[in-house]
């Protein structure tokens, strides 16, 4: 009962307000296919300091605000959370003694991007399309565990950057539609990171990872691809 209550409150919503909507609210979800993470990006070694591990397959989800600015122009406000992870081995002292030990690693990144989206003029069928682009604010921390949180990131440079996307969308009906698309950025977040002790207790055994403070960087610079749904208002 409750369920049918609630289709028909959404269908009349689609019904009696389907004309002249200037805001809309959605999720997605979004598919980046690699980032990078730099370990040593301040190193006066070119070669180690481009040295990177790519990380692929990143899932994540997104909250979009749409507000109409015309009659086919649009001001886009998308919040996303990306967090990936993947275990390695790293150089530690175990018990004073050199040894290896997996550790995970990886970065949390919340991706705040505000687009100028045109809308084609041709629109076939329930189908439109649309180009658009933009600038982004990236804000994120490093990840590094074993059994714990190892390190914490203490500051972050202001980290900018650009993106262009276009998709399609597809009305289902008057006040909800469905967007496909893809999008490209390239955009860099450093961070100064510290371990959050000299030493620790892991299974028993003092474990140190050298150096307290360390440096890393995150190039979100694959081709991103969502899927989202969205209400006009």
């Amino acid at each position: 009962m409750k369920f049918s209550a609630f289709l028909l409150a959404v269908f009349i919503f689609n019904s009696g307000f389907a004309q002249n909507r200037q805001w809309s609210i959605g999720a997605a979800a979004l598919y980046t296919t690699e980032a990078d993470i730099y370990y040593n990006p301040n190193a006066a070694d070119p070669a180690l300091r481009n040295s990177a591990t790519s990380l692929p397959d990143i899932i994540s989800p997104s909250l979009q605000i749409t507000w109409q600015l015309g009659h086919d122009l649009d001001l886009l406000f998308e919040a996303e959370w990306q967090r990936t992870t993947y275990t390695t081995l790293r150089t530690v002292l175990v018990n004073s003694e050199v040894n290896r030990m997996a550790v995970v690693d990886g970065y949390e990144v919340f991706p705040i991007e505000l687009d100028l989206v045109y809308r084609l003029p041709f629109k076939p069928g329930n189908f439109t399309f649309f180009i658009g682009g933009g600038v982004g604010y990236y804000f994120g921390r490093h990840i590094r565990q074993a059994g714990q949180n190892l390190s914490e990131t203490r500051e972050r440079t202001l980290n900018y950057g650009i993106q262009t996307l276009l998709g399609t969308e597809y009305r289902i009906m008057n006040a909800v539609s469905a967007t496909f698309g893809m999008k490209f950025r390239d955009a860099q977040i450093k961070m100064k990171n510290r371990y959050t002790q000299d030493t620790f207790l892991i299974k028993g055994e003092t474990v140190s990872f050298g150096p307290r403070d360390f440096d890393s960087k995150v190039n979100l610079n694959g081709i991103v691809f969502f899927l989202g749904i969205k209400s006009y208002f």
